[in-house]
């Protein structure tokens, strides 16, 4: 049983690795010690200041996000009688998928911080058209707009607008478009494309694409079914990216393969599980702009 283990193993670990990391680009991974991990927010800083009299600080207090790790557990049964007939090479396809979707978890965390649009650290919803940092500075980070260049030329320009709680600019320029899959070949036509049709009067006409390249696209793979017409403006060039995702435990596989297991005794088969824990959470609100969503 312990090379049939070694073996499950292996093309478990191999699933692994085939795991999708593109989330990484708008996603910054964590390790997490705690049950619940607290991360303290305040106004993203705008820069170097004239220095006049005391030095001006910025301090990470105020607001408190509370991020509470969850498990997340999958498991496999395989017959004793498929392994003394070596019949083990019928399973591996599932070690495989079972290593991709737990190597996977990660990169659906990460999304869904974004498209279910939790609560952030004040207890509002993080997409919010009117968040308030300091007395005058509204942070204004979603759009109901269903994705097109006019939408995307607008989430772009707001957050280079978005200023600091003394007013002063963030110097944010938006650096990806996200989309999911039926968004796919809109998103290509807005930052991509070298050639657009624009409407003058009453015809169409071919002018040059003023969005190209002015955001890398990133197509993801979760966002289907309720979060298809989702779309995200991201910067994810500061030091904190949009998105945060801790991981208390990454899974390995672990078995019941004893002769005095239960599920042996009373099925003649083994189990192997594997069980991670972790979560995620959306980071600063100037830093990603959410579109698509309803009031």
């Amino acid at each position: 049983m312990d090379s049939v283990f070694t073996g499950y193993n292996t093309v478990l670990n191999q699933g692994l690795s085939q795991a999708n990391k593109e989330w990484e680009k708008f996603a910054t991974p964590v390790p997490s010690s705690a049950a619940i991990e607290q991360y303290p927010f305040k106004n993203l800083p705008s820069g170097m200041k004239k220095w006049i009299g005391d030095r001006e600080i910025a301090r990470a207090e105020g607001k408190m996000l509370q991020v509470v790790n969850a498990d997340y557990a999958n498991a496999i049964a395989v017959s004793r009688n498929d392994i003394m007939w070596d019949r083990m090479g019928i399973h591996n396809s599932l070690f495989l998928d079972m290593g991709l979707d737990a190597g996977n978890l990660w990169a659906r965390l990460a999304i869904m911080a974004l498209a279910t649009n939790p609560k952030w650290a004040d207890g509002k919803k993080f997409f919010l058209t009117d968040r308030k940092f300091g007395k005058n500075t509204v942070i204004n980070n979603i759009l109901t707009d269903a994705l097109s260049a006019e939408a995307f030329s607008t989430a772009f320009a707001r957050m280079m607008g978005f200023q600091d709680s003394v007013g002063d600019g963030l110097g944010l320029v938006p650096d990806t478009l996200m989309v999911g899959p039926t968004l796919r070949k809109t998103g290509k036509k807005i930052v991509e494309a070298e050639i657009i049709s624009e409407v003058v009067g009453e015809n169409a006409v071919a002018v040059s694409n003023t969005n190209k390249g002015d955001c890398d696209l990133v197509v993801n793979p979760y966002l289907v079914g309720d979060y298809a017409g989702l779309w995200f403006v991201m910067n994810t060039k500061r030091g904190v990216k949009p998105v945060v995702v801790q991981k208390a435990k990454e899974g390995t596989l672990t078995r019941m393969d004893r002769e005095d297991s239960e599920c042996v005794f009373k099925n003649n088969e083994n189990e192997y599980g594997i069980h991670s824990i972790g979560a995620s959470a959306p980071t600063y609100p100037q830093l990603v702009i959410g579109g698509g969503f309803s009031e």
